[in-house]
């Protein structure tokens, strides 16, 4: 399974940045849908953390490690200081709400012809 591509999702002014998942993937042994957010949390990065490295180019944020100073991405390749920098560590996963059935009387209401009134 290829790994996850992010599109950031902060509101503007957040102090906590959220991005959210826009192609499923794997990233750390875990699988990660279409929708999942993950919460960034900034402060020291701990040695081996995971992380949300951004480009500091235009371009889309990514997932990756912090191991012996140096950053890698999700695949283990190595990324530069000069293009990535770290927005912060991965404070937790999100996975989105699976959709929940329609109750059968809001079926049976929305198969109402609209506009005409219904008889009591």
């Amino acid at each position: 399974m290829p790994t996850p591509k992010l599109q950031d999702a902060s509101p503007p002014g957040a102090t906590e940045r959220a991005f959210r998942v826009e192609s499923a993937g794997r990233f750390a042994g875990q699988a990660l849908p279409v929708g999942a957010i993950v919460r960034v949390a900034p402060g020291p990065i701990p040695e081996g953390a995971a992380v949300v490295l951004a480009p500091r180019c235009p371009g889309r944020p990514r997932l990756g490690h912090v191991r012996r100073g140096r950053l890698f991405g999700a695949a283990g390749e190595p990324c530069l200081d000069a293009v990535w920098e770290v927005v912060g560590v991965v404070a937790r996963i999100e996975e989105p709400l699976a959709p929940r059935p329609v109750p059968w009387a809001a079926r049976q209401l929305s198969l109402l012809p609209v506009g005409r009134p219904v008889a009591a």
